[in-house]
């Protein structure tokens, strides 16, 4: 017997909300748990010089951080293969929904329509109206996350080969300009890519959805990027030796912190996706038992 949708939908989620969210949890713990390990351990094994595997360009923590991005980048790339597969459904959908109108014009019964058979993206892409970025963001959602993917694939290139640090010392330092006083003469590029991902937060922060995870975590990652960056800044070599080792070690390990919260954030959103087609697909087995 067929049981009404509202009931299986019921009796899904009593079954699967308690053990579905396990999963990302785990995840992102594994995830925190092996950065704070590997940047741990790497500070160990120099000690007393604790800055000797953590502070330089080609040390293993600049891996481990050129790791961190290709997995962000990843992890966007597959959002914005999901996002492409839901705005295909929608079409799906409304192809679906004028065939029954026009077989309820004709006089013919319509089936019944499942609630949930229109993606979460595009059910937001509906019932949000405004206008502006906003609006083109819900549109596009498929594009920008492709947009954060080439984003974060460009600062993982950067940061395994220190292309900006190359670009500097070869190129710009030989112009003696300084954007402010304390920093070093030719660094440009780090403040562009500070004034580019702010310029970029609005669209991230509507691609990420209404979730509370993916925005706590992207929050996170952009307040301890922002402090990084402002370290970054700092002309090191006008500081003591001891100073310019602890000022860099600080410098990776927030920037390690910001790129493992960046990581999360998209995470979330992946396993956030998955979460609603498993559920979906368990309230269609059920309606149709």
């Amino acid at each position: 017997m067929r049981k009404p949708r509202h009931a299986a939908e019921e009796g899904v989620a009593g079954a699967e909300t308690d053990r579905m969210p396990a999963a990302p949890i785990r995840l992102l713990a594994a995830l925190w748990l092996a950065v704070l390990l590997f940047t741990v351990g790497m500070i160990a094994a120099g000690w007393p010089r604790y800055w000797i595997y953590v502070a330089a360009e080609t040390t293993p923590q600049a891996w481990l951080e050129s790791v961190l991005l290709v997995l962000a980048a990843s992890l966007a790339a597959l959002n914005a293969f999901a996002s492409a597969l839901e705005s295909g459904g929608s079409e799906t959908s409304r192809g679906l929904g004028e065939t029954r109108a026009q077989a309820s014009r004709s006089g013919v019964e319509p089936r019944a329509a499942v609630a949930g058979d229109q993606p979460a993206g595009s059910r937001r892409r509906s019932r949000g109206g405004g206008k502006g970025l906003s609006s083109f963001v819900d549109r596009h959602t498929a594009w920008g996350w492709t947009l954060t993917a080439a984003a974060f694939a460009w600062l993982a290139l950067d940061e395994r080969f220190a292309l900006h640090e190359r670009l500097r010392d070869r190129y710009l330092k030989r112009t003696g300009v300084r954007l402010l006083p304390w920093m070093e003469a030719g660094d440009w590029l780090i403040p562009v890519y500070a004034v580019c991902g702010l310029a970029a937060v609005w669209g991230l922060w509507r691609l990420l959805g209404r979730a509370a995870a993916p925005r706590a975590f992207f929050a996170a990652g952009l307040l301890i990027a922002l402090c990084a960056v402002s370290m970054d800044t700092i002309d090191i070599r006008s500081l003591g030796k001891s100073s310019e080792r602890l000022l860099q070690t600080i410098e990776e390990c927030l920037e390690t912190a910001a790129m493992t919260a960046f990581a999360s954030a998209f995470l979330s959103v992946l396993t956030g996706r998955l979460s609603a087609w498993y559920n979906k697909a368990s309230i269609r087995r059920e309606t149709s038992d």
